[in-house]
């Protein structure tokens, strides 16, 4: 199935790379090489997924999600960053990234975001959240620190030393809380946990 995508990005190189390899994949695309503009049409555009960069000079990705949190549906978006902080990544799924992806990247790891997001699309599956609050209940107590740490932007080598762990088994918290929560990416993971009403 085809789809479409739109790239943001000041950078008119990594735009064309990113057209060539999606046209030739099949996708219909669609750059701007200025957020304004991508902002200003973004209610006239058709269903699709946004890759957006997360670095430019006038207006950053964080800005764009920020102002795409009114009246985007249909555009999921996926950030693309040259910094695979934990912290930045938590701030885009707030703002309602669906999922982030760090430069330089492999070819197929895009392609299956990208599919991935269509076929939430082509399902309107509003909200997209892997599992429930209560699934959030069935975490061991240290899994659930890991991941409620991990929420608020710390990396695994933090929340080791906070917990007075090894790495290698915040590492495994994280990944056995995926498997429970039935999440297939750590944006998903982090989404059901920024998803649970607080209080």
């Amino acid at each position: 199935m085809s789809g479409r995508v739109f790239v943001v990005d000041d950078n008119v190189e990594m735009c064309r790379s990113l057209e060539i390899m999606l046209e030739a994949c099949g996708y219909c695309v669609k750059s701007f090489n200025d957020p304004d503009v991508f902002l200003a049409a973004r209610t006239e555009l058709d269903p699709g997924v946004v890759l957006l960069d997360l670095r430019m000079p006038e207006r950053s990705g964080l800005d764009v999600l920020n102002e795409m949190k009114d009246g985007s549906a249909g555009l999921p978006t996926v950030v693309i960053t040259g910094h695979g902080r934990i912290d930045v990544a938590v701030k885009a799924i707030k703002l309602g990234a669906k999922d982030f992806i760090q430069k330089p990247f492999a070819e197929e790891e895009l392609l299956t975001i990208i599919e991935r997001e269509l076929a939430d699309i082509a399902q309107a599956q509003p909200g997209n959240t892997p599992a429930s609050n209560e699934a959030l209940a069935n975490l061991t107590p240290r899994e659930r620190q890991v991941v409620m740490a991990l929420a608020e932007g710390k990396p695994n080598k933090v929340i080791a030393h906070e917990l007075d762990l090894s790495v290698r088994t915040v590492e495994m918290h994280r990944a056995r809380a995926m498997n429970r929560l039935n999440c297939r990416t750590f944006a998903d993971l982090l989404r059901t946990v920024l998803d649970e009403p607080k209080g």
